[in-house]
Formats: structure tokens, C-alpha cells, sequence
């Protein structure tokens, strides 16, 4: 049977943690060989223990509660956060080991009832406690689905009946692993026409099982086009938005954006650097991205094959997925009123030289091949309402359905490696956002309303277009890896 992913996760950010022991109670040996135990409380650490660091050390439970069956047990390492500290210096202390109790790496439901977990450090300061709620044992597990008749593209929702199991917890697929629908969480989206039969399990204990029949209907036939965009609302995912795409209708917003980027009025820093978000969450088939905040809470989803031109839904694109999204054409001379796409068509995918002999107000990106680096980078259009940059570009909209109107405005991001391989590690992928024609750049820094500081020709004091020595463009301002969802 085929089982279903939330997300494949990609980070760079690594909690340094340690090998846990079996015993009841480890103490460093080189303190001690002997293990402690009594009959209210157990704890564990690592096996060895290095000298603590001098700076301050953090380490703090991911929730405040957390949530047991009677035989369920949780990695340790998934539980917590540590800074300035590794897991070889720390140790996990229950307080009832009748009701959960830590062996072998995990921590384990024994019984009902209320317990508290302690984290502390080796010389036994307290790092930080969270209470442990156990319930009884799950004997059996009955589901059922919002809807079982669905047309392509549409979405129903899996619950559990008479449960107190969290939903999330559940793992929810598909029996005969036929891909007619696919399974993201709790939600089942119709992925082609057929009959499929969905379960679930938990600890072990698998579900009732249910039949779902997906029709040979697609929802965007023959739809009339001015009625979807008067009743207009974006995509719910990546097997909507590729029908739509089929049918050149947008997934994402359409309201056309205004040159200058909305920021983050908490962006998160450390010192000051600001940090870029590292952290990379794709479906398990990866046709969506799901974009975080500053807080790394999911604020969107974008979708591969998707048509988008705000300029934070196209920046995340370009940064997942390395490419251009669908209503965008390489070419830039193309007429809306040749395009099926219309007012929502978008130009341009051409190299960008980063020549700075050539061109010595622009600023260089980071490895840009132009500028000895080994990373080549592209050039995408971004449609506003118009840039004024003060040297002769139009304050217009980019399109009105009738004429394109090029404007100043351009992300420029790393596509492909010097010797000629596309670019899929994301921690390569660079992407920049210009609106004044290269002479200064603001870099994405993968999420929401996350853009970094300006830098650049006019940033250093010159004027537009134009090159002085005396106030050459400002470098590059370096950033921070950060993996956003340990925030």
C-alpha cells in the first residue's frame, strides 16, 4: 500500500544531538559508572558529556502539552529545541514514570493520567518542563470522508469518529496505490477518474475503509471566463491549479502589485544579519510549496504549473521550483491580445550577464558567473503598476489586456550551475527583486513579505544608470541561514 506524506522536508539548519543510552538513569561516566533509579521518576541523557559551553544555553519543549495514548512513544529528539548546548549535556526527568516513562530514546505512555517532563542540564539547572496527558489505549479507529463522489480537482476531508486522536497523527492512504487521488494530511484531492479505497492507522491499528469514486469531470469546460473572475478565489491545489492552467485561468491572487515590496515589520535577525529562511517544505509529490511567515507558521501554498504574478507568489515560485510559472513566456515580445493568458500574461526568461565591466552601476550577486562566479542567473519581468525610476520607463501598469508596458521591474535569480546543470539545491538558489533596472537589488529570503536590505548604484549615492567612482555601488549584504520552522 502506498502511504501518504505531509511534506518532504529539506533543511540546513541541524540540532547537534547526541546518542541516547538505555539506562534508567545515566550520569557522566566520568563521574560515575553507576545508574540511579527509583520508583516515582526516570531520566536519561547522553552517554558522554562534553564541558558545557561558557555563553548562555536554551533548550525548550516544541509545545507546552503534549498529547499520549497508553503505548505510544516519541523520539526524544523530536521534543525539543536546544541552543549553545548538545543533547550529550542534557537530561530528560518524568516525574510519574507509572503514567510516562523515557527509555531507549523515547518517551512512553504507560497509563492514565497527568504527568510533567523536565529538561535540564547536567548540573541540574532546569531548562524547561512540559506536561504529558495520557490516555487509554486505542482499541479501535473509525473514519469517514466529507465527501466520496468527487470530480477532478475537488477536495474532501478525512475525520475520525468518537476519538480523541488527534487527526494529524493519523496516517491516511490510499490501498490500492493507484494514485486516483492524492493525500496530503487529513485532506484527499481528486487526482484522476477511477475508484480507489482509502484507510488509516495508528499504533498499529489500522481503519474501517472507504470507497471513493473520482468522475472524468473537468470543472473549468467550457466555463465562461469573465464569471470565474468576477466570483474569483485562488487555487486550493496543485491538481486545481493545473486544470486551471490548462484552460489559462490564474491560481493565484490577481490583483496587480505595486512596485515597491511589502515588508515584514518583524523580520527575524540575529545580530545584525537578517536571516534567510532555509527551511524547504514540498508535497510529497512536490508539485506544492508551502511558503512560510517570519514565524514559520504556513501562511500559502504555491503550486507547480500554477499561473501567478504578484510579485511574493512569483518570487516563491521562482525559489521552489527553478523555473518560470505558466503564464509567463520566454520571449519578450509577445502581445496579450495573441495570448490566451490576455491581461495576465508576463514576459521574459533570459539570461542576466551580472557583466560589471560592462555594466559597472550594477551591483554583483553572489557567484554570478558574469562576475567569476559559477552560478548563472536569469531574468523574469515582474508586473506592477508602474515603476518610475526617473529615466524614462513609463509609470503605467505592466497590462492592460491590451498592450504590455515592460516597466523597470525584474527578479533575477540563480537557474543553472557554469557548467550548464540546473540548479535543485536550494541552498544555490538565489533570487533578487529590482525595480529600478538592475541598479539596485533586494534579496527574497523565502517567506512571506521577507526581502532583504537594499543594495547597490543608487543605494551607494549615485544616480540612475549612471556610474561614480566616488560612490561606487554597495556590495551585496550578506544574510543568515535560519531553519524557520524550529521558530
Amino acid at each position: 500500500m502506498k502511504k501518504s506524506k505531509l511534506f518532504t522536508f529539506i533543511a540546513s539548519s541541524i540540532l547537534l544531538i547526541g546518542s541516547l543510552s538505555s539506562c534508567n538513569f545515566l550520569i557522566n561516566s566520568s563521574l560515575s559508572n553507576d545508574s540511579t533509579s527509583n520508583d516515582s521518576t526516570s531520566s536519561q541523557s547522553g552517554e558522554s558529556s562534553s564541558s558545557l559551553p561558557s555563553k548562555d544555553v536554551k533548550g525548550t519543549f516544541k509545545e507546552d502539552i503534549l498529547e499520549l495514548t497508553i503505548g505510544e512513544s516519541i523520539y526524544l529528539n523530536d521534543l525539543v529545541i536546544l541552543e549553545n548546548i548538545t543533547f550529550n549535556d542534557v537530561i530528560f526527568l518524568s516525574e510519574d514514570i507509572t503514567i510516562a516513562s523515557i527509555e531507549d530514546n523515547y518517551l512512553i505512555g504507560k497509563s492514565e493520567g497527568t504527568t510533567s517532563i523536565s529538561l535540564l542540564t547536567k548540573d541540574s539547572i532546569l531548562l524547561d518542563t512540559i506536561s504529558i496527558n495520557v490516555s487509554e489505549e486505542i482499541l479501535s479507529l473509525t473514519i469517514e470522508v466529507s465527501d466520496d463522489n468527487l470530480n477532478l480537482g475537488e477536495e474532501a476531508y478525512v475525520s475520525i469518529i468518537d476519538s480523541s486522536i488527534d487527526i494529524d497523527k493519523v496516517e491516511i492512504y490510499e490501498v490500492s496505490g493507484d494514485e486516483v487521488v492524492l493525500i496530503e494530511n487529513n485532506k484527499v484531492i481528486a487526482y484522476q477518474a477511477g475508484t480507489t479505497i482509502i484507510e488509516a492507522s495508528y499504533l498499529g491499528i489500522n481503519s474501517n475503509q472507504i470507497t471513493i469514486k473520482v468522475n472524468d469531470i473537468d470543472p473549468y469546460e467550457n466555463i465562461d471566463e469573465d464569471a470565474f473572475y468576477d466570483n474569483y478565489s485562488p487555487s486550493k491545489n496543485s491538481i486545481d491549479a493545473a486544470l486551471r492552467s490548462e484552460h489559462y485561468l490564474m491560481s493565484g491572487d490577481i490583483v496587480t502589485p505595486e512596485c515597491v515590496p511589502l515588508i515584514s515589520s518583524n523580520q527575524p535577525k540575529e545580530g545584525n544579519y537578517l536571516l534567510r529562511n532555509s527551511s524547504s517544505l514540498f508535497s510529497e509529490n512536490g508539485d506544492t510549496y508551502y511558503l512560510l511567515d517570519e514565524k514559520g507558521d504556513i501562511v500559502n501554498e504555491i503550486y507547480k504549473d500554477g499561473a501567478y504574478i504578484t510579485l511574493e507568489e512569483v518570487a516563491s515560485y521562482v525559489y521552489a521550483f527553478g523555473d518560470i510559472p505558466c503564464n509567463y513566456s520566454s520571449s519578450k515580445n509577445v502581445s496579450p491580445s495573441r495570448s490566451n493568458w490576455g491581461e495576465y500574461l508576463r514576459l521574459n526568461n533570459s539570461e542576466f550577464s551580472g557583466n560589471t565591466n560592462k555594466y559597472p552601476y550594477e551591483p554583483s550577486l553572489p557567484r554570478i558567473e558574469g562576475n567569476r562566479g559559477d552560478l548563472i542567473y536569469y531574468e523574469i519581468d515582474i508586473g506592477t503598476t508602474g515603476t518610475d525610476t526617473g529615466s524614462g520607463y513609463d509609470v503605467r501598469i505592466y497590462n492592460d489586456g491590451k498592450k504590455i508596458t515592460r516597466g523597470a521591474a525584474r527578479i533575477v535569480y540563480s537557474r543553472y550551475y557554469d557548467d550548464g546543470t540546473k540548479i535543485t539545491d536550494l541552498e544555490d538558489r538565489y533570487v533578487f527583486y529590482t525595480y529600478n533596472h538592475y541598479n539596485d537589488f533586494q534579496e527574497y529570503l523565502n517567506y512571506q513579505n521577507g526581502w532583504g536590505e537594499m543594495f547597490g548604484n543608487i543605494t551607494g549615492g549615485s544616480y540612475q544608470d549612471e556610474y561614480d567612482p566616488r560612490n561606487p555601488p554597495t556590495d551585496y549584504i550578506n544574510v543568515k541561514r535560519e531553519d524557520f520552522l524550529t521558530f
